[in-house]
């Protein structure tokens, strides 16, 4: 864990498995998640990993920005995954898919096609769960 701190806000960060954690002190109500926020392109594994083969692509450009401009002027907790979506989609279900969009999408799609990759997906969502527990538990 580092310490990060801007003048109005201190983070304790914490990066693992493609997972950028960031818990507000004190603790905020708010937690943020930026599912789709590449930081290395899907190429740079390509043949070394099995790309999902059905599913949304690429990135949300420009949100990660967003979110970091708030953290400075706020407090907030966030949870930045950084590992391609070509890859691993952390708002699909795995193993089992799971369809959330019925009305306009015909197939249920999955977080991932290579389970060596589950680690990754696992901490995202592991780090989401401990904020979201916390402020809970802090907060109500």
């Amino acid at each position: 864990m580092l310490l990060l701190q801007t003048e109005r806000c201190v983070y304790e960060f914490s990066a693992e498995f493609a997972c950028w954690k960031f818990r507000s002190a004190p603790l905020s109500r708010v937690t943020i998640s930026v599912p789709h926020d590449r930081t290395f392109s899907p190429h740079d594994l390509s043949g070394f990993l099995e790309g999902r083969k059905k599913g949304v692509r690429g990135r949300d450009p420009h949100v990660w920005s967003v979110v970091k401009d708030i953290m400075i002027a706020v407090p907030i907790n966030a949870v930045r995954g950084t590992f391609p979506r070509d890859f691993v989609d952390y708002n699909r279900g795995w193993p089992v898919p799971i369809n959330y969009y019925p009305i306009t999408q015909p197939e249920a799609e999955t977080a991932l096609e290579d389970s060596r990759l589950y680690p990754i997906y696992r901490q995202y969502h592991a780090a989401l769960e401990s904020l979201l527990r916390d402020s809970i538990e802090r907060w109500g």
